[in-house]
């Protein structure tokens, strides 16, 4: 019978605990276990010398009798297998660095792809913003109906109790993500890419979910977060500064009005987040359904959107007419056809390789940041999104990468830059806000329990997803 006494570390953990795994009673192993006594002292010795070559033990540490009374182990039927202590290059080089590597990689990757060819594609097709928004939606509308079609033809999470959901609930979703969308994409073409990374959604969901979540649904928040918003608050601020007080172009630095618009694109998507949070924080909902279903309803909206391409000073279409026109239009530019008589600005032999990766870093950051969240956890989940935003900034600015469409940083851009990478970790330091009643903090109920929900809307839990292709995020299905 095992002492519990003096467990104090005398001898390595992998291999205490694989001794304690293969402790058995004399009563079950009584003509073959070795007593730690005196009574068999050949075979003690022997057994000593064993674990001594194999684990590189000093035997009278490993099986001093002042760590255990009795100990009765079967080794010929009982193999210790023990992992031997490795090197520094060993960890370094081991599977699980390599899987972090892999995954955290592949999702900053992704996310920085997404937004660099988000931009191009605005720029090579400058004159057709609508023509963007709708056709990349028939794409992710393929891949998630097929997704779906898989899940409910041949498993069973799709049960009848999400089958019964309302629908308004995804149509309202659908109809945030179709708003997002539609100030992003308009606004796109007229903010440079640097200024697109600074006030993107990455950096400024993180105060906008902080309010609205405040007022509507009763969370408090510690020093902490306030100190953390005013200063990612203050990068926002450089950010727009050169726009609105300084004598860079407009090229460079933005108007105050396209880069107004842009930040406005990550209102509608906080709202959903906060929608997501409230209505479905009570139920479970798979989360290739809900993408489905929000994306099918985003579809309509999208389509019944059109005559916003004929506003002034927003959309880029005189009349209802010349908005279908300018929809054959950018076929014919996206088939490579010559259209400079047209569209002066367009670039038609980069436009269908440009939007083509803005699809193609789209999927991958859904694909990695999953894998980022449910095999690396949530400190490397932290590294990533703070890494896309400096990392993002440093491409459009990448010769190399965009040729003439590079832009140069300014001393505004790096200023931004550095405020914004110090307020957004201090935010996601500061813990998880709380209902002003002190109940318990608000998340959703998974199968795998309650599950708290943060204020960052790119790290929604389990079952919830910000349905949005024009903006990175991250999602984490069922465990």
């Amino acid at each position: 019978m095992r002492s519990d006494r003096n467990r104090g570390g005398q001898f390595p953990d992998a291999y205490q605990d694989s001794l304690l795994n293969a402790s058995f009673s004399a009563e079950a192993y009584d003509d073959q276990a070795i007593p730690w006594s005196s009574s068999n002292p050949q075979a003690f010795h022997n057994q000593q010398q064993q674990y001594q070559d194999q684990y590189g033990l000093d035997p009278d540490v490993a099986f001093s009798s002042n760590n255990y009374d009795y100990q009765y182990i079967d080794p010929s039927q009982h193999h210790l297998d023990v992992e031997p202590s490795k090197t520094l290059w060993q960890r370094i080089w081991s599977r699980e660095a390599l899987k972090v590597l892999f995954w955290c990689t592949g999702g900053i990757l992704g996310a920085v792809v997404q937004n660099v060819y988000l931009a191009e594609s605005g720029k090579k097709l400058r004159q057709y913003p609508y023509f963007i928004y709708w056709s990349t939606t028939i794409p992710f509308n393929l891949i998630f109906g097929i997704a779906l079609a898989g899940v409910m033809c041949f498993t069973d999470q799709i049960t009848y109790q999400m089958r019964r959901i309302s629908q308004y609930k995804f149509a309202t979703i659908g109809f945030l993500n179709a708003i997002n969308g539609l100030l992003l994409l308009f606004s796109n073409p007229h903010v440079p890419g640097p200024i697109q990374a600074l006030l993107g959604p990455t950096v400024v969901t993180i105060p906008l979910t902080m309010i609205v979540c405040f007022i509507f649904l009763g969370h408090r928040y510690n020093w902490k977060h306030l100190v953390s918003v005013l200063i990612i608050a203050g990068g926002v601020f450089l950010a727009f500064y050169p726009s609105i007080f300084s004598d860079y172009p407009s090229d460079v630095a933005g108007t105050p009005y396209w880069n107004g618009l842009w930040l406005l694109g990550s209102v509608p998507l906080v709202l959903a987040a906060v929608w997501e949070e409230k209505l479905f924080g009570s139920e479970q909902v798979h989360v290739i359904y809900m993408v489905a279903l929000s994306m099918m309803w985003q579809t309509l909206f999208v389509a019944l959107s059109f005559p916003v391409d004929a506003i002034p000073g927003f959309g880029t279409s005189s009349s209802i007419k010349e908005i279908f026109t300018h929809q054959h239009e950018a076929l014919r530019c996206l088939a490579r056809q010559d259209i400079s008589d047209l569209c002066p600005d367009c670039d038609c032999d980069q436009a269908w390789w440009n939007l083509l990766l803005f699809v193609v870093g789209y999927l991958m950051t859904n694909f990695f940041q999953v894998g980022v969240v449910k095999y690396c956890g949530a400190t490397f989940f932290y590294v990533v999104s703070t890494l896309v935003v400096p990392l993002t900034e440093f491409a459009f600015s990448w010769k190399a990468l965009l040729g003439d469409d590079a832009v140069a940083l300014h001393k505004y851009n790096y200023l931004a830059l550095g405020v914004l990478v110090i307020g957004m970790p201090l935010f996601r330091m500061a813990g998880r806000a709380t209902l002003r009643d002190n109940s318990q903090e608000f998340g959703y109920y998974t199968q795998d329990g309650f599950a708290p929900a943060v204020e960052d809307p790119s790290l929604l839990q389990h079952n919830v997803h910000v349905n949005s292709q024009f903006e990175p995020h991250y999602i984490q299905s069922y465990e």
